[in-house]
């Protein structure tokens, strides 16, 4: 079967030995722009080693845009959405990242309810993100109050609830 195979790839580029690769027209190229009817043909670094997504400094990948934690403010729990990261006057974001995200302070923008924006680093909003969550990822709510109880004639009265 191997054989067959060898036979039909042949004869597919009609007897094109993988040895010619060293001739320059089988070289490597990329396109500059999409689109681009006057595309050069460059030779692609064979030893180029690839950019990670740490390395990208796009919004596109950031984990920690659009996270909402809930943070402390004027000694109230609040929760924030965060809204971006901040960019220095050059167009680079302020603080160093960090893949660790303990270590990642990088500083972001969050809006409160109010509309109010206060700048945090990336740490402080990870470990508020960290504080609020259960042992199995989940988000657990809290709340201070109960306003306005209601109920009818299908509820269990106090005096079933202790025959239960």
């Amino acid at each position: 079967m191997i054989n067959i195979y060898d036979t039909a790839i042949d004869e597919k580029f009609n007897g094109y030995n993988s040895s010619d690769i060293d001739n320059p027209i089988f070289q490597l190229y990329r396109e500059d722009k999409l689109g681009d009817q006057n595309v050069e043909q460059e030779p692609v670094d064979t030893d180029a080693v690839a950019i990670t997504i740490d390395e990208i400094e796009s919004d596109a990948y950031d984990q920690l845009l659009h996270v909402e934690p809930i943070l402390h403010r004027d000694g109230q729990l609040l929760r924030a959405r965060v809204t971006g990261r901040k960019w220095d006057e050059n167009g680079n974001p302020v603080g160093p990242y960090n893949a660790n995200p303990m270590l990642n302070t990088r500083i972001y923008l969050a809006e409160f309810p109010d509309g109010q924006i206060q700048e945090l680093r990336a740490n402080t909003i990870v470990e508020a993100v960290y504080n609020q969550i259960n042992d199995e990822g989940f988000t657990e709510q809290t709340f201070q109050d109960i306003i306005g109880h209601r109920f009818n004639s299908t509820a269990i009265s106090k005096a079933e609830l202790q025959q239960i």
